[in-house]
């Protein structure tokens, strides 16, 4: 028999994400949660599952009015969405672990909040098991916040510790966390920044209250690196990792980017390894703060949609103080950093507009150490990619 305390949810998606919620919940009874219906797309994937709660068919959740709570876990953006604004249309509550979904339509998911009166919680969107958007919303609600540094993304971790950590190659690494489980056969997303991209949007917004859409902003993946770049690093006493930044000048302007970045070893991201993410939040009065936990992975990913489910409860969802209240911070990508470019010697970077403070030369190619306008190389990505040039920025 269901007790008023008892929570009902209608679960879309049982992959990697939503097997670790389900079997979590299964784990401990005494949190009352029951898993009424399980919707899952591709019947196929699902065959050999003994879970007998599964359908194929949406709205035998969206079309059930006893279920006020639904939890999205699902990895098809459109599909995503769709099931967000019905559900919150409704004026009931979300919890997704989509940061993609979020990202991209962050500005009328809460406008829907505002206007139907939902819940939306989405901790497990933005650093697996560091639960940095309730730090964020909540403790840092009152007070300014200079930088947010973070590792967002396990699987670029993984590979660029096992680069530096065990000496062996890109496609070695990146096939040791295949064989782990901690990178997809195609790594696009996480390799090419895209992921972290999209919680760095998210994150962006509760410590900042600016919304912005992750198409505006410089993101830069890992597969460039090459050997000369490694050497360098170690050289002069850095490792390389890929950091999603935000930060705020004292004229409110906001910087945003997602790249390969030099990192010294007094900096706590130094000391983020293997397929776990870290967090470095710089506040005006609390001063630095350094959150660390696992990034990727069944389990990490499952507690942190949890939590978000128990959350949902006893609370009535994120508090949005910096996006509510009038704020003079305006994202500008007309701001300087320092860079490393490295590049073939036939190519000619003078488009860049570099301001050039150091020229290095290795055997196959050549590269400039100096400041670039973030515009720059938001304008020349494509180039960039296209011939095989290395870019990093120094912390």
């Amino acid at each position: 028999m269901i007790t008023e305390t008892e929570l009902n949810i209608g679960l879309f998606g049982y992959g990697v994400v939503g097997k670790g919620f389900y079997n979590l919940i299964q784990l401990h009874p005494e949190l009352a949660i029951n898993t009424q219906q399980i919707v899952v797309k591709h019947e196929a994937n699902h065959l050999l599952d003994e879970n007998q709660n599964l359908s194929y068919e949406a709205n035998i959740i969206l079309a059930d009015t006893n279920l006020k709570t639904v939890v999205e876990v699902i990895n098809n953006n459109n599909d995503a969405l769709a099931i967000a604004k019905k559900v919150l249309g409704d004026g009931n509550t979300l919890v997704t672990a989509n940061k993609r979904m979020l990202a991209e339509n962050f500005e009328e998911l809460y406008a829907l909040l505002k206007s139907n009166g939902g819940k939306l919680f989405y901790e497990a969107s933005s650093a697996a098991s560091i639960p940095i958007i309730k730090i964020l919303d909540e403790y840092f609600a009152n007070e300014n916040i200079h930088s947010v540094e973070g590792i967002l993304n396990g699987t670029s971790n993984y590979i660029l510790s096992g680069i530096f950590n065990q000496n062996l190659n890109y496609n070695q690494a990146l096939k040791q966390a295949q064989e782990l489980g901690f990178a997809e056969s195609d790594p696009t997303l996480d390799v090419e920044g895209l992921d972290a991209l999209n919680k760095l949007v998210i994150i962006n917004a509760h410590a900042f209250g600016v919304i912005v859409k992750p198409t505006d902003v410089f993101n830069y993946g890992i597969t460039r690196i090459g050997n000369d770049d490694i050497l360098y690093a170690k050289n002069n006493g850095f490792i390389i990792k890929l950091v999603a930044h935000a930060s705020v000048n004292i004229q409110g302007k906001l910087l945003l980017y997602v790249a390969p970045q030099f990192v010294k070893s007094s900096e706590q991201l130094y000391h983020v390894n293997a397929e776990n993410n870290g967090v470095v939040v710089n506040a005006e009065f609390s001063g630095e703060q350094f959150y660390y936990g696992k990034g990727a992975g069944s389990k990490p990913t499952g507690a942190a949609v949890l939590a978000d489910v128990i959350s949902s409860k006893k609370s009535n969802g994120y508090g949005y103080t910096k996006l509510r209240k009038q704020n003079f911070i305006k994202y500008d990508i007309f701001q300087q950093v320092k860079v490393y470019v490295r590049y073939n010697k036939n190519i000619d970077i003078d488009l860049l507009e570099l301001d050039i403070e150091e020229n290095l030369s290795f055997e196959n190619s050549r590269a400039v150490k100096g400041k670039i306008y973030l515009n720059k190389l938001y304008e020349y990505k494509n180039w960039l990619e296209s011939n095989d040039i290395s870019v990093i920025i120094f912390s």
